[in-house]
């Protein structure tokens, strides 16, 4: 269960937060569209590379390393100031999940969540006043981002070191 729930909650946690990642490395819109599908193409890569683990190699060292490497580069993505780093990262966390992904097959809840654990930490669009509407203006230091990321980064590397093969 623990297992399932970083791993929905690590892919969908950069899509609530999409916009304050624009904020955060100062992007347009359209820029900033190109973080979700670099961290599928790292995720396709991945994939592809598990798939060549051979069947009677231990595969728990390899869960467990890209597991973690995932978990670490998830809990970067919100740390980054630059658009070109903030997709490198999610195209490296992309590449150790979809290794993982391949060796450890599951589906979770955690997908569920991740809008309820980053919702708290998002910037509001803009706010009503009457009759107006009034557009903010932030900057990347008002974009509190990086703690619902750091919580699921955390959650996943704890259970990642304490994951036991079974006998």
């Amino acid at each position: 269960m623990e297992f399932m729930m970083k791993d929905r909650a690590g892919i969908a946690i950069p899509g609530p937060s999409l916009l304050d990642f624009q904020i955060s490395v100062n992007s347009t819109l359209k820029e900033i569209g190109y973080l979700l599908p670099a961290r599928s193409l790292g995720y396709s890569f991945g994939s592809v590379l598990g798939g060549f683990v051979p069947q009677k190699m231990d595969k728990q060292p390899i869960i467990i390393s890209c597991m973690t490497l995932s978990a670490i580069f998830l809990g970067f993505m919100p740390w980054n100031r630059t658009l070109i780093g903030l997709i490198a990262t999610a195209v490296l966390k992309g590449l150790f999940l979809g290794i993982f992904e391949v060796l450890y097959l599951f589906f979770g809840i955690g997908a569920f969540i991740a809008p309820l654990i980053t919702a708290p930490y998002l910037l509001p669009i803009s706010e009503k006043k009457g009759n107006k509407t009034l557009i903010n203006n932030y900057t990347p230091e008002d974009v509190k981002i990086h703690y619902p990321y750091a919580y699921v980064a955390i959650y996943a590397i704890i259970f990642g070191l304490l994951f036991k093969k079974k006998k």
